[in-house]
């Protein structure tokens, strides 16, 4: 999986109001090319997905779309996350090959 989440539940107490569980949430972002997960400092990230373009009716090519990161878009499923332009360059030469090769 593109992310990992890690949710834990926390005992509050019983003397607390809205005693219970408070839950701790935390995820993680890895390269989907060389596996380095993502640091809250990190800045130089991106994402990646494939799209269809269709220049002319019913002719329809796929498209690779690069972007800065965001964390909003980061969560969907379809997102590659790239932790540099090394993995960016080396996810497009993968993407051409697959296409060729398609």
């Amino acid at each position: 999986m593109l992310l990992s989440k890690d949710v834990r539940a926390k005992d509050v107490g019983a003397g607390d109001e809205g005693a219970g569980y408070t839950m701790a949430f935390s995820e993680t972002f890895l390269c989907n090319v060389c596996g380095k997960p993502k640091s809250e400092e990190a800045c130089d990230w991106w994402l990646a997905w494939q799209d269809q373009v269709s220049p002319v009716p019913k002719v329809e090519q796929p498209l690779l779309k690069v972007t800065h990161w965001n964390d909003f878009l980061a969560h969907d499923a379809a997102v590659k996350h790239l932790c540099g332009a090394r993995c960016a360059q080396t996810l497009l030469d993968r993407w051409m090959h697959e296409v060729d090769a398609g």
